[in-house]
């Protein structure tokens, strides 16, 4: 090779080697970006779900997408969601918007109702009536009415898609101050507005449990108010109804609920005879109908078969003479989620109770409670034992 070839190889080329540097470095930051790329978004999803929260909308959830801020889950009310919008605005997001799946409610939340009945210590039953958006906030909101009672339930929770959840994160704080002090009592939380009737033992408990139903209910509604309505003295006998959970006065309770809390096989009162038939007898001829009757269920249902309305007839043959009022109370085995057991308890309960109705025996003589797995027959075990165990049972509510 000649040396001007030699010269020539060797000869520097300044324009490519300069194109050759801003291309590393161009890659070289394009790299950098993409491996941050996750803690920046990391970092701004935090910040936005913060503020999200912090404005109220405490059922919606935060994703990113680049500097994108996308909100999911469901909103109360318009104003919950632009409020929400306009909270996701922190700084370094580009752009914020609804997700397709988030959800905003059409209507108000309706009136929840929690009732217990107390012993002078923790709750000794509960029954409520609310209206929940979904089946999953049905599912929790009956998970934790049976944690705040220890098992037994007497709930009337629908489901309508369209109305704004209720508060339902103060439920157990609410049960625990309703049951502090013996006797029957309820709150009516509407919208911001509380209503407690009941009964209290005097005066100053009067004052403490309203003062204490007030402090569970305020973090979650700052502005609530509440109207007192307690009856003071050994005189004000108040009774719980299974249905609606208000607690009233015993008389005024007779055509919906007589007798008491719907917490086991002792609660209540019956009297006998008006149409035809004593309590012993009617309680002698559900005994025989129950005998060698199996109401149980397939797993994760609540569907009557035809054994069970078989059995249900029996039943409703029984109690058709006479005045007695009975609980009917589902189980389920102890496998699965708690929450969803009692969910699932209820709807047996109910739908044993319905049937019955429907056979004719009068509404206001049969409740429904739901006990989950709590009260157990047989060995959850084996697989006869939970078989035995997902059932509903009827029993008399005594004098």
């Amino acid at each position: 090779m000649s040396s001007p070839s030699v010269a020539l190889l060797r000869r520097p080329r300044p324009v490519a080697f300069v194109v050759a540097l801003v291309l590393a470095g161009l890659l070289l930051a394009l790299v950098a970006l993409w491996l941050r790329r996750g803690p920046i978004e990391g970092d701004l999803a935090d910040r936005a779900t913060e503020a999200v929260r912090a404005s109220g909308a405490a059922r919606a959830w935060v994703s990113v997408d680049g500097r994108d801020v996308v909100l999911h889950g469901r909103f109360d009310s318009t104003e919950e969601a632009r409020q929400a919008q306009a909270a996701a605005a922190v700084f370094g997001a580009g752009s914020v918007r609804l997700a397709g799946d988030a959800v905003v409610a059409a209507e108000p939340s309706r009136p929840l109702v929690i009732g217990v009945s107390g012993d002078g210590g923790a709750p000794s039953g509960l029954a409520l009536s609310a209206t929940v958006p979904d089946s999953a906030t049905r599912a929790d909101l009956l998970g934790s009415a049976a944690d705040a009672s220890g098992g037994a339930v007497s709930a009337t929770v629908t489901v309508d898609p369209q109305v704004a959840t209720p508060v339902l994160e103060a439920l157990g704080e609410v049960a625990t101050a309703l049951g502090r002090q013996a006797g029957a009592r309820s709150v009516t939380i509407d919208g911001s507005s509380l209503v407690l009737q009941g009964g209290a033992p005097d005066a100053a408990a009067r004052a403490t449990i309203g003062a204490e139903v007030l402090a569970a209910v305020q973090p979650w509604l700052p502005g609530a108010s509440l109207d007192n309505r307690l009856a003071v003295g050994a005189g004000a006998t108040v009774v719980l109804d299974p249905e609606t959970g208000v607690a009233r006065p015993a008389g005024q309770a007779a055509d919906s609920a007589t007798g008491g809390s719907t917490t086991g096989s002792t609660a209540g009162s019956t009297t006998g005879g008006a149409t035809g038939g004593t309590a012993d007898g009617t309680r002698a001829a559900l005994r025989v109908a129950l005998e060698g009757t199996r109401l149980t269920f397939a797993i994760d249902d609540a569907t009557l078969d035809a054994a069970v309305r078989a059995g249900l007839d029996k039943v409703a043959r029984a109690l058709l003479p006479g005045d007695l009022t009975v609980l009917v109370g589902g189980h389920t085995d102890s496998t699965g989620p708690l929450a969803l057991n009692q969910a699932l308890s209820v709807d047996r309960a109910s739908a044993a109770r319905e049937y019955l109705v429907l056979r004719g025996v009068p509404a206001e003589r049969v409740r429904a409670a739901g006990f989950g797995p709590a009260r157990p027959v047989a060995d959850n075990a084996t697989v006869s034992g939970r078989a035995e165990n997902r059932r509903v049972d009827v029993t008399p509510l005594a004098d």
